[in-house]
């Protein structure tokens, strides 16, 4: 007789529940050892099978604000050598605990008119990228001021919808490269008692900035010593003079503006001089006297003169010039005015006036006067007549008279003489 062995009873599957974690690609399967917990059979297990067993980024467990458990049933089915099949259910959750891939790039960026710059996210990111997706990203730093100037080192930080970190660092490079604002005002300077003038930087600069701030300011002129703050004679010829206001602002930038500066001599040149008064000559109407100024400027003197106004005693008035401040010479007895004249390279002049006199010191000169006389009476009589010839008289300028008189008026004399004679 036949007899056929007939295994009619199925395997006994065993399930357990298992994590699994997505790849790089956001994908995973699930292998049935994995769901496995050691299933058997009398015979021999043929095959095993999970159903599903393939998940991806949209099955997996998600946090807040998600809430997304990711758990998955899956059906472990177990089939023996003779066909018999058995099966089990199991718990798959789905989990993404890869990083995302931060990729940065560095960045220079420049400090605007206020000093101020700022980036985004975009501007750092270099191509970040993630299995699942990248859910936001941000950066550690987006604000610059001029306090950044240089390199300053940041985070991009990547985070995906399962709460993963992904971070780069990035170095920013601030820059500022605007120039200072230098802002010159004209200037209008006098010279002074020596002939010089100076100005310094406060009294150019009219208000100067920059974005980061200012850290030196100085002035120059062209052709000339840098720095050169002082003006003399030679500049009020050349006005205006240029000088240049330079700024340097704290990161070395540069900025310049012109001042035209007038430079003016407004002081008059000084004479010295003094009152003359002398006796004249002997013997003339008249003396040789010296009459001399000296005359300064704190420039230099371009033009002298002098005017004589001659007012004699005797004679009519006229006058006199001459150039240069030596006004000696022959001055007739009275009361003369001089005026001296300088002028100085600027055009600035000034006067001053003094007055000779020249006094007529000598006296008249009587000559031919008569001896004494020492007469009789008439006789029976009791007067007799004089006589005599008239004397001279002469005068070193001008005789304005000539008088003889008796002392006494009652006697009888010639007309022609006198007894005392008086000019």
């Amino acid at each position: 007789a036949n007899i056929t062995v007939i295994d009619t009873v199925s395997p006994n599957a065993l399930c357990r529940n298992v994590d699994v974690y997505l790849d790089n690609n956001g994908q995973v399967t699930v292998p049935s050892d994995s769901i496995d917990n050691g299933s058997n059979d009398a015979c021999g297990i043929a095959r095993m099978t999970v159903t599903p067993d393939q998940f991806d980024c949209s099955d997996r467990a998600l946090g807040q604000p998600f809430n997304r458990p990711g758990t998955h049933t899956v059906t472990l089915e177990v089939e023996d050598v003779n066909g018999n099949i058995s099966s089990c259910t199991a718990q798959v959750t789905v989990y993404d605990e890869r990083d995302p891939l931060a990729s940065c790039r560095n960045l220079t960026i420049q400090l605007d008119a206020n000093g101020q710059a700022s980036i985004t996210v975009a501007d750092v990111d270099f191509g970040s990228s993630d299995n699942c997706g990248i859910w936001t990203k941000s950066l550690t730093k987006t604000t610059f001021n001029c306090s950044n100037v240089g390199v300053n080192p940041i985070n991009l930080i990547v985070t995906d919808s399962s709460s993963n970190v992904g971070i780069c660092g990035s170095l920013i490079t601030v820059e500022d490269n605007i120039a200072p604002t230098a802002i010159a005002q004209d200037l209008t300077v006098y010279l002074d008692s020596t002939g010089y003038a100076s100005i310094d930087v406060n009294d150019v600069d009219n208000g100067s900035f920059d974005n980061c701030g200012i850290d030196t300011m100085y002035i120059s002129r062209p052709n000339k010593a840098v720095s050169r703050v002082e003006f003399d004679c030679a500049d009020p010829h050349t006005n205006p003079n240029i000088v240049i206001l330079t700024v340097v602002d704290v990161n070395g930038n540069v900025g310049t503006d012109t001042s035209y500066v007038t430079v003016i001599d407004s002081i008059k040149p000084w004479i010295t001089a003094a009152d003359v008064t002398a006796c004249n000559d002997p013997g003339v109407c008249d003396a040789a006297v010296s009459v001399v100024a000296t005359a300064d400027d704190n420039c230099a003197i371009a033009v002298t003169s002098y005017s004589i106004s001659l007012v004699p005693d005797y004679g009519s008035p006229s006058v006199v010039s001459g150039s240069g401040l030596d006004a000696s010479g022959t001055y007739p007895v009275g009361t003369h005015t001089v005026t001296f004249y300088a002028q100085d390279e600027h055009g600035n002049s000034n006067t001053e006036v003094i007055t000779v006199t020249i006094n007529d010191c000598e006296k008249p000169v009587i000559s031919n006067c008569p001896a004494n006389q020492v007469l009789n009476n008439v006789p029976g009589d009791c007067y007799q007549t004089a006589s005599w010839q008239e004397p001279t008289a002469a005068d070193n300028c001008c005789l304005q008279s000539f008088v003889s008189s008796s002392s006494d008026p009652s006697l009888n004399i010639n007309k022609l003489a006198g007894y005392a004679f008086a000019t």
